[in-house]
């Protein structure tokens, strides 16, 4: 809470978002909820992903509007958050390459297929290879799709 009042209240009398140069004002707590809402600036979203708190770490991480190259940032400013990074559909494709397939959204794999130029023939392989996998676990998205690439066909 800034000033008495919290960011994030609800209804038309919302409170606007902070500028980023009132990040370290704030609660710890607060900058954690702050970085998990949607229509940030890109001003605030790099101030937030430069804080040193792990907490606000988590919540940009897992925050579906954040770009790519701030997931990219905070994978390699919080190591033990990439698995985190890796699973937000934004995130780079190698990053999300570690990460069993069938833990992505079909969102995620949508936009890492675009990334990596898939053909309509592999992306049909690899939404029925998301389709037939059980949650969670299983092969890394990157070994399945080195095998759709290579031309395994299941």
């Amino acid at each position: 809470m800034v000033g008495g009042y919290g960011y994030f209240s609800s209804g038309s009398d919302e409170a606007p978002l902070p500028a980023a140069s009132d990040l370290q004002r704030m609660h710890p707590a607060d900058r954690a909820s702050l970085a998990g809402q949607a229509g940030l600036s890109p001003e605030l979203v790099d101030a937030l992903a430069h804080c040193d708190d792990e907490l606000v770490a988590t919540s940009l991480a897992m925050n579906h509007e954040t770009p790519s190259a701030v997931l990219q940032t905070l994978a390699q400013r919080h190591p033990a958050l990439a698995g985190w990074v890796a699973r937000n559909p934004n995130a780079p494709a190698l990053l999300k390459d570690s990460v069993p397939l069938r833990d992505h959204t079909a969102y995620s794999l949508q936009i890492y297929l675009d990334e990596r130029g898939a053909s309509d023939q592999e992306r049909a392989v690899m939404y029925a290879e998301h389709a037939r996998l059980p949650p969670p676990g299983g092969p890394s998205l990157g070994d399945v799709w080195g095998r759709v690439r290579g031309g395994w066909r299941g």
